[in-house]
């Protein structure tokens, strides 16, 4: 089965007289393609949960974080609900506090100076082995029934930005056969930004679905929706194609229709078998 559908990338040429927005035809099967989504954990999405939040939050800015709960249930989700329908497999890629040392690292400092958050404390987990992870109650990496990994599902844990850093996630695509990535999740100025670069560095073609993300965005700085913009044009410009998760959805369903109402090779085969008996009786 084949999903067919148009990215969107921009063309910074010629000099000074960008052509601007173009589309490109884009094809995926399920032997060549894992839908990723970065970092939607997080309480709360649930409807009626809306008042429910975890102890700290990756998009850390009200103005981005008020966003975050519309576009997993609304955009994300049915995303998903299309990928696994039609067999996509589903890959997701999740902060954690694996015991290396973060805290004395540059990226620990780094955290500690901007967020002043000790990630072995906020991504510490449970039901998780103590001798490789930090366990602890932190309720940050946990998900809502809207947006939870299913049975079936891969997951990746990752401590820095990139998905890829450090992780078994390439590994795992290698071993699916996975050349493509249709990319979902936050934050896209961070985590899921380094990863898709990361991504497109090892090789894999980048389809972000660009209503199913939001940046970092600071108030007084950042009007909203213009740095999330931004990104999403950087993304177009250096790193893949964008299209929306509507177009995925649709895309994703005409194939399913397309394959069912396509008989199989063993249906026309049979077909075949019958017309030759009804051929020779005559």
């Amino acid at each position: 089965m084949t999903v067919r559908l148009a990215g969107r990338f921009f063309r910074m040429y010629p000099k000074h007289e960008f052509l601007g927005y173009a589309k490109k035809d884009l094809a995926f099967s399920p032997t060549d393609t894992a839908f990723l989504l970065c970092d939607v954990y997080g309480i709360g999405y649930d409807e009626g949960d809306q008042d429910v939040h975890s102890e700290w939050e990756g998009l850390v800015s009200g103005q981005s974080t008020s966003r975050e709960g519309e576009i997993v249930r609304n955009a994300i989700r049915p995303a998903l609900d299309a990928a696994r329908a039609v067999g996509f497999p589903v890959v997701y890629v999740s902060n954690s506090a694996p015991r290396i040392g973060i805290k004395h690292s540059a990226c620990g400092e780094q955290k500690w100076d901007t967020l002043h958050v000790v990630k072995d404390e906020i991504y510490a987990e449970q039901n998780v082995d103590p001798l490789e992870y930090h366990a602890g109650l932190s309720n940050v990496l946990q998900y809502s029934a809207v947006i939870a990994p299913q049975e079936g599902d891969y997951y990746i844990r990752k401590h820095v930005h990139s998905g890829f850093f450090d992780t078994r996630l390439d590994t795992l695509l290698r071993n699916l056969g996975v050349r493509n990535l249709v990319c979902v999740g936050f934050a896209l100025d961070v985590c899921l930004g380094n990863t898709m670069i990361d991504a497109l560095w090892r090789n894999y073609h980048v389809l972000l679905l660009r209503d199913c993300t939001y940046a970092i965005e600071i108030p007084g700085v950042d009007e909203p929706g213009a740095w999330t913009q931004r990104w999403i044009l950087y993304t177009e410009c250096v790193i893949g194609c964008t299209t929306t998760s509507q177009a995925w959805q649709d895309a994703c369903y005409a194939a399913l229709e397309t394959a069912s109402s396509t008989p199989s090779d063993l249906d026309a085969e049979g077909s075949e078998v019958a017309t030759e008996t009804a051929q020779r009786t005559a």
